[in-house]
């Protein structure tokens, strides 16, 4: 959770539940019936965007336009390219590695048994292009766009 107070884990509530990132407030105190979020939920986006930001090596202004976070028309592309990697760990850890618990040995499973979890760290190991940006298309020609994929033959041949 980087810097915040509360003991709490973003990953479980992000990453795995169809909960929506973010915490905007009509107030700037804590007026009952006013805000539609409440601490926990700030701590737990601060906590998941201090994640996102060491998983990638970049900071808060890489996606955000800092004089209006909430508002998507001033951010920045990445911030879009952002809530697809949210989506896209979320799917995977929901739809692939859950249904998988019990193929995994005891050691493999987190404290509470749950099953291993993707998160941005997976990919990204500190630098914004996952995998350091190596190209798979050589590798896995079916990433191609459609109409250019090749056998995985053909590929070397041509140096893609």
């Amino acid at each position: 959770m980087g810097l915040t107070s509360l003991p709490f884990d973003p990953f479980s509530v992000y990453l795995e539940k169809d909960k929506a990132v973010g915490v905007i407030s009509k107030t700037a105190l804590p007026v009952k019936g006013a805000n539609p979020t409440d601490l926990k939920d700030a701590e737990a986006t601060k906590g998941l965007m201090i994640h996102i930001s060491k998983a990638l090596g970049v900071n808060c202004t890489y996606c955000h336009n800092t004089r209006a976070f909430a508002e998507w028309d001033a951010s920045t592309p990445q911030r879009v390219t952002a809530w697809h990697g949210i989506r896209l760990a979320r799917d995977l850890n929901v739809n692939y590695l859950n249904p998988l618990r019990e193929t995994f040995p005891a050691n493999r499973l987190g404290p509470q048994g749950d099953a291993p979890k993707v998160n941005c760290a997976t990919c990204h190991n500190g630098v914004y292009k996952p995998l350091f940006g190596v190209s798979l298309a050589k590798d896995y020609p079916s990433l191609k766009k459609p109409g250019a994929q090749q056998t995985a033959a053909e590929a070397p041949a041509q140096g893609i």
